[in-house]
């Protein structure tokens, strides 16, 4: 019996220094049989319970980035969202012996059996969790504008009358050779080119000149020039699905666009309740390749 007893004790003392990595001897005492185990080798559970307790805990966020595009017509914006990596929190954990090692009377031998098979103070454990500090950064690029050229026809449609499969282009003032009036032609080689920008489609002249009219009143004309005097912007824009012309602005008042057979020429009204004889409107128009 006591033969037994003494080779069981040399068998574990056997196996706890065979475990050792440290340079003290390893006693065989309840402690260490706890934590080494009866196997040759201590468990992975074991290993890991013993880094818990003598190595350091390391929570590191992990790194998230979320990319979100918005676009508009004539500016790209990426809003590009990054995680800012946080600082290394470190903590210890509490030192709790395992109940397996309950036989371990104090934290100073459950570390002591841990450096026994191999688990030494030192090491460095990392957790990751997911971020939550942020850092958002916008980048701005402005987008390259595409003119569209053409020239503008009135449509093939009745309310067009006599204007219908007819073109603009521009006639000086009897009075003013500086004014540029907008006239209808049905010569393509005089009908004059026009151009919308990608950004906002507002219809100009090929060189970017704008329409003007006289106080947007009853029976004004229309002019392809910078507003002078009393003249203010009237605008037109395009369709770019459609190819229509519009022409106008609405946001005041309701003004129509007109053709008028006594001098060929564009005008506006504001009220057609009655309209004048030889005007034909409101006119449909439309882009036309060049």
């Amino acid at each position: 019996m006591l033969f037994t007893t003494v080779a069981a004790l040399a068998l574990l003392a056997g196996k706890a220094i065979a475990q050792c990595t440290c340079t003290d001897l390893c006693v065989p005492n309840a402690c260490l049989s706890a934590v080494a185990g009866t196997s040759p080798f201590p468990s992975q559970a074991t290993v890991d319970d013993c880094r818990a307790f003598v190595w350091i805990v390391s929570t590191v966020p992990i790194d998230v980035v979320t990319v979100t595009q918005t676009a508009t017509i004539a500016t790209v914006t990426n809003s590009i969202r990054l995680v800012k990596r946080q600082k290394e929190f470190v903590k210890r954990q509490q030192k709790i012996i395992p109940a397996y090692a309950a036989a371990c009377a104090q934290t100073a031998d459950f570390s002591s059996a841990c450096e026994c098979i191999g688990v030494t103070a030192g090491g460095t454990s990392y957790t990751h969790v997911g971020g939550v500090s942020t850092t958002t950064v916008t980048v701005s690029a402005t987008a390259t504008a595409t003119n569209t050229f053409f020239r503008i026809r009135a449509a093939n449609v009745a309310s067009n009358g006599a204007f219908a499969g007819m073109y603009w282009d521009t006639v000086r003032e009897s009075t003013d050779n500086t004014f540029q009036r907008v006239h209808f032609t049905n010569d393509t080689g005089t009908a004059l080119v026009f151009r919308a920008s990608s950004t906002d489609n507002n219809v100009l002249g090929e060189n970017g000149t704008p329409f003007a009219a006289d106080d947007l009143q009853q029976g004004e004309q229309v002019y392809l020039q910078q507003p002078v005097n009393a003249e203010n912007i009237f605008p037109c824009t395009l369709s770019p699905a459609s190819k229509a012309v519009t022409c106008g602005n609405t946001t005041s008042n309701q003004i129509y666009l007109m053709g008028n057979t006594d001098n060929q020429r564009v005008t506006v009204l504001n009220d057609i309740s009655t309209i004048p004889q030889g005007v034909f409107g409101p006119l449909t128009l439309e882009a036309v390749a060049i």
